[in-house]
């Protein structure tokens, strides 16, 4: 790493370090031990919801780093504690989803053999029209189905 790169580092972690200590807003909830505090530490900083009071004298680092808080207001969601609980949507049986991967690899199958017999069709079609082509064996003229005499060299073929 060059000295540039490392100053860069350097100031970022910086910066950093001093933003996490300037506020500590829902990364306190991490340090709780139970689950339920953790949810309804969480939810205080959910979207809609009122900000955590703060001291007069830090009002005016937090008025600073307003802008960062609301830009990434948007990512914070309020995570469900025991009280709200809702309950998971019932999976489907494994036979109702296996059949429906059966007739999903059917439909499919059947779309492969279709695609396959149209390319053979096409192939053959092709083959079947150079054939019909015929060529004079004196000069190598192509010469339509039906003619008799070469348009080139004038012999029958």
């Amino acid at each position: 790493m060059t000295s540039h790169t490392c100053l860069r580092w350097l100031l970022a972690c910086s910066v950093a370090a001093s933003i996490e200590t300037a506020y500590a807003g829902p990364e306190e909830c991490l340090t709780l031990k139970d689950n339920i505090s953790v949810a309804g530490c969480a939810n205080k900083y959910a979207p809609g919801t009122a900000a955590p009071a703060a001291p007069a004298a830090r009002r005016q680092t937090q008025a600073a780093h307003q802008p960062i808080q609301s830009a990434e207001q948007w990512l914070l969601f309020p995570v469900p504690t025991a009280s709200t609980h809702v309950a998971a949507p019932s999976r489907e049986p494994p036979d109702v989803v296996a059949a429906r991967d059966r007739s999903e690899l059917i439909r499919r199958a059947e779309v492969g053999a279709i695609g396959l017999a149209a390319m053979g069709l096409v192939f053959g079609v092709w083959r079947w029209r150079a054939s019909m082509i015929k060529t004079c064996s004196f000069c190598g003229t192509r010469i339509a189905p039906g003619a008799a005499v070469c348009k080139r060299c004038f012999r029958s073929v």
